[in-house]
């Protein structure tokens, strides 16, 4: 493996020598603009790897996507060899659908401190649930970005992350202009003890087989742009443009036949396919 390549990947061509918050930054934002989140082959019954060296091989080399697991270990990989102080730690996702957090440990993260401070980031969240720059870990501190402001709630050891996001202005809906309430979205919790890459294996195991799980049911994929994002969420298309207008957000959704899903998986999320991937829904399990 070759941090060179991983640069060239991403598109990155700024300073490599500092081990400073302005240039993780840097490298993230590159990192998330580039590669996207995507479970295309856990949808149609490929199961990831955990291991560093297929990681690398697929998203880099081969300019495919990734999911949660895939993402975070290779940019851990690459900020360690760059020389900095970082570690993974594993994180709760809030299921809007129950109400509440999931029971397991699934979702791993990374903490890194630099200059005495301590800042969490996540290069594998999709859609509007990425962040665009590390957060400083402080309680009650609000982190404006340009997605939306993060927060961080400490509570009894554990850390609780939320989003207060734009408004939306949605195309082609009656009264979507009106602003109503801003809605503050729960994303996880999480402690900041370290853990390796292994600790997850049986949650990502578990996750591709099991039937309900959303990771294996649902064919997802998110690409950060320089002024919002574009995601696919089963069959339905959508593009989000950042502060649109003043606070608020421009969302445009396109609902996708079968026979065009190929097409925007390769040319939008610009994924490179492997020929044995079938892109049928209708002939998954």
């Amino acid at each position: 493996m070759n941090k060179l390549e991983y640069f060239e990947r991403i598109c990155y061509g700024g300073s490599t020598e500092k081990a400073d918050l302005d240039t993780l930054t840097a490298i993230f934002q590159h990192h998330i603009r580039a590669i996207p989140f995507e479970n295309v082959n856990i949808y149609f019954g490929k199961p990831v790897s955990l291991d560093l060296q297929t990681i690398f091989e697929k998203l880099v080399r081969k300019k495919q996507g990734g999911c949660c697991w895939e993402h975070n270990y290779l940019f851990l990989w690459v900020v360690k060899e760059m020389g900095y102080n970082v570690t993974l730690i594993g994180s709760n996702f809030y299921i809007p659908e129950m109400e509440m957090y999931s029971i397991n440990i699934s979702h791993p993260m990374l903490a890194a401190v630099i200059d005495a401070k301590t800042y969490i980031f996540d290069a594998g969240s999709a859609l509007a649930y990425q962040m665009w720059q590390p957060i400083e870990v402080v309680s009650g501190k609000e982190d404006h970005q340009i997605p939306g402001t993060f927060c961080l709630t400490e509570k009894k050891g554990f850390w609780y992350l939320d989003k207060i996001k734009n408004y939306q202005h949605k195309l082609h809906m009656l009264n979507s202009g009106c602003k109503g309430e801003r809605k503050t979205m729960h994303i996880l919790f999480f402690t900041l003890r370290p853990r390796s890459m292994e600790y997850f294996q049986p949650i990502c195991t578990y996750l591709q087989t099991h039937e309900d799980a959303m990771i294996s049911n649902v064919l997802t994929l998110s690409l950060q742009l320089k002024d919002g994002y574009i995601g696919l969420f089963d069959r339905k298309l959508t593009k989000v443009t950042y502060n649109y207008k003043e606070d608020s957000d421009l969302v445009e959704a396109i609902p996708l036949k079968e026979e065009e899903l190929e097409k925007h998986i390769v040319e939008t999320f610009t994924i490179n396919l492997e020929k044995n991937v079938p892109i049928v829904l209708c002939t998954r399990k």
